[in-house]
């Protein structure tokens, strides 16, 4: 009866563990994908340096529900926004959603910002 409980137990474990890996898998896989579109050879992409404070996650959010492929990164020790774009006058359209996203920082203060520029553009 004891090496009963001890087996149950072993098994209801092992699919917790194997639940809760499948389910961080699928969670994980969709920022890596975004990755790989934004990285994609011959893809032109707009860098954008966040400010100092600026969630980057709420850029990224404006981007996407504008259609934009984006991800957040760090580049010695500056958060940059990554764009994918597939055409030149995408920039105008990027340059609207950033200035137009809503700004608040990690303590929910708004953030001022100044014009949107690009790293390519400084």
């Amino acid at each position: 009866m004891l090496a009963f409980g001890i087996v149950f137990w072993l098994v209801i474990g092992l699919l917790v563990l194997g639940t809760m890996a499948f389910l961080l898998s699928v969670l994980i896989r969709p920022e890596a994908d975004e990755e790989l579109v934004v990285h994609q050879d011959g893809r032109h992409t707009l860098c954008y340096a966040v400010p100092t404070g600026q969630d980057p996650s709420e850029l990224v959010a404006a981007l996407h529900l504008a259609g934009f492929t984006a991800v957040a990164g760090d580049q010695h020790g500056i958060e940059i926004l990554e764009v994918a774009v597939d055409e030149e006058h995408d920039r105008g359209v990027v340059r609207q959603v950033l200035e137009h996203a809503h700004r608040r920082g990690f303590d929910s203060a708004e953030v001022p910002v100044g014009a949107v520029s690009f790293e390519d553009e400084r």
